[in-house]
């Protein structure tokens, strides 16, 4: 298997520290900014859960980083899964 990640970088996720692995350069040319990431429920979301002691619910994903994009994504499929609300959607 081909490591297809060059560069990592550590950042902390519900008081667990978390690597996030950055693509080397030629995927950066011919894929994108793709990443690893951990899609979840907000902060202020994640008081309910923890309040009424349930798993705050989050999924792996494979994602795309544009750094000229004015708002964030994912798939109808994500949220479903998740139980997230859309605060904005267009058709």
């Amino acid at each position: 298997m081909i490591n297809t990640f060059r560069y990592q970088h550590k950042i902390t996720i519900e008081d667990k520290e978390v690597i996030v692995d950055l693509p080397n350069q030629h995927n950066l040319r011919t894929q994108g900014a793709i990443i690893n990431d951990i899609i979840t429920h907000p902060n202020t979301s994640q008081v309910k859960f923890k309040e009424n002691n349930l798993t705050i619910p989050s999924k792996n994903i494979r994602a795309l980083i544009d750094t000229g994009a004015g708002i964030s994504c994912i798939t109808p499929e994500v949220a479903n899964e998740l139980d997230l609300t859309p605060i904005f959607t267009d058709k």
